[in-house]
């Protein structure tokens, strides 16, 4: 994240806001596309080998790894010349904002993450996380060294896509070099007959990335002005921070609802997913809070982007939904119940598009925000209305449903109606107040086991 921001700022430094536009609306394909080149393939590396008990220092299934990074590979590769295709015939389908030039030289990133993502299953089916998880803290420092050195040393535009895409390669070449000698060719090879068991995670990974970059190409192609975009990037990037507060939980989360669910434990799953919202929240306002304060004068420190503090606020507020609601979707797909899980990410991709393309010409960044809080909307009384049919979980109790919409409420009149700060503010407080009341017991006992692993460091 620091790095993330870091980068960011040395963007902005070294690049002209139209150029910035550009670079992050191709590198937002680049992404996109990279992350479902595979079609969901990789799954059947934790289908076939990670059923397998592990074995210390091995890493199984090299052939089928080897396998699907060659199919990625090829996929990955066609679909970023079909990209670049697509735009050099309809240039204007990125609007004011030019993105083809741009979107050539970082083409290479498209390859580069679909390789990463299948290397990093290969060796999460082998039960190894701990380097895998490392990997995109890998290509944002390295990336954000790259852009220091281009910053520094005057090196110009030119030296921007060549050290995005040497920080998107990185990753590769650590993992396969952590792979030499200690590799398997057992269990099996892969076919296309496979394929289809990755689709509902192709569909699943599609609607994950569509959610964090479709609102800024989608505003590309309407804004008059792609300062207007390189401002909504920058808010953008800040609000998804707000997110953080509940994704830091999904790792210690997913897998204990998996047993307890396994277990037949109703009661400790509702409570453990009641637990991760609450800190989520939580973690997650206490952001919110802190940008409705400074949010004007930390994207003016970026440039002249302060212009976007209105568009920012909405942004926090689709995020905050996102966080209100719960873990849902991980928790549904975690427990098998994948298909409604896929079904109700992919509704709401659709409902974001439409969203976007209704709004977006419009109101501009506002309508690109806005479409982002509809669409978390969907997305989250879909999602806990699954969880409460298939699971039998209550994601929302009133109360937790009022003070989120009098905390997300706050927010929107401050942006859209010209509201005065502290009504957010205002808002924030009531939702932070009310969640930590609730659950006193819970934040004491957190506390206790902090200030115990502090103690033991």
């Amino acid at each position: 994240m620091v790095a993330g921001v870091l980068s960011l700022w040395l963007l902005t430094r070294i690049l002209e806001a139209e150029a910035f536009a550009g670079y992050a609306v191709a590198m937002s394909v680049a992404v996109i596309l990279g992350y479902t080149a595979g079609y969901g393939s990789e799954r059947v590396m934790l289908l076939k080998i990670g059923g397998l008990p592990p074995e210390a220092n091995l890493l199984r299934g090299r052939r089928l790894a080897q396998q699907i990074i060659a199919l990625v590979f090829v996929t990955a590769s066609a679909t970023a010349a079909l990209a670049i295709l697509v735009l050099s015939l309809w240039p204007n389908l990125s609007g004011e904002t030019e993105v083809l030039p741009w979107l050539i030289a970082l083409s290479p990133i498209v390859p580069a993450t679909a390789i990463v993502l299948a290397l990093v299953t290969w060796y999460q089916s082998n039960h190894e996380v701990g380097i895998p998880q490392t990997t995109g803290g890998m290509t944002d420092g390295s990336r954000c060294l790259g852009f220091a050195a281009t910053f520094v040393f005057g090196l110009g535009a030119a030296a921007v896509a060549p050290a995005a895409v040497i920080a998107a390669l990185l990753p590769a070449a650590v993992l396969a070099w952590r792979a030499r000698g200690r590799t398997e060719s057992e269990p099996g090879s892969f076919s296309l007959r496979d394929m289809r068991d990755g689709l509902q995670f192709f569909a699943i990974r599609l609607a994950q990335t569509g959610f964090h970059h479709l609102d800024i190409m989608v505003l590309a192609a309407f804004a008059p002005d792609p300062s207007l975009v390189a401002q909504y990037v920058v808010a953008s990037r800040f609000a998804a921070i707000v997110e953080a507060g509940q994704q830091v939980f999904v790792p210690a989360y997913t897998p204990r609802a998996r047993r307890h669910s396994a277990e037949g434990k109703a009661e400790t799953v509702a409570r453990e997913y009641g637990v991760a919202r609450t800190l989520g929240i939580l973690a997650s306002g206490t952001a919110v809070l802190i940008f409705i304060l400074i949010g004007r004068p930390l994207l003016d420190f970026f440039g002249e982007f302060g212009a976007a503090y209105d568009a920012f606020l909405i942004l926090c507020a689709a995020y905050l939904l996102q966080v209100g609601f719960g873990l849902h979707s991980a928790h549904l797909s975690m427990v098998g119940e994948l298909r409604l899980s896929t079904l109700s990410r992919l509704g709401s991709l659709v409902a974001l598009a439409i969203f976007l393309l209704v709004l977006v010409p419009r109101l501009g960044q506002t309508g690109a925000a806005l479409s982002l809080v509809l669409a978390h909307l969907v997305l989250g009384l879909s999602g806990i209305w699954i969880l409460k049919a298939r699971a039998g979980i209550t994601a929302l109790t009133p109360t937790n449903a009022l003070v989120l919409a009098i905390g997300v409420s706050g927010l929107l009149m401050a942006a859209l109606a010209a509201a005065p700060p502290w009504v957010a503010v205002a808002g924030m407080l009531v939702l932070l107040g009310t969640t930590a009341a609730q659950n006193t017991s819970l934040l004491t006992n957190v506390t206790g086991e902090l200030l115990s692993l502090l103690r033991r460091s």
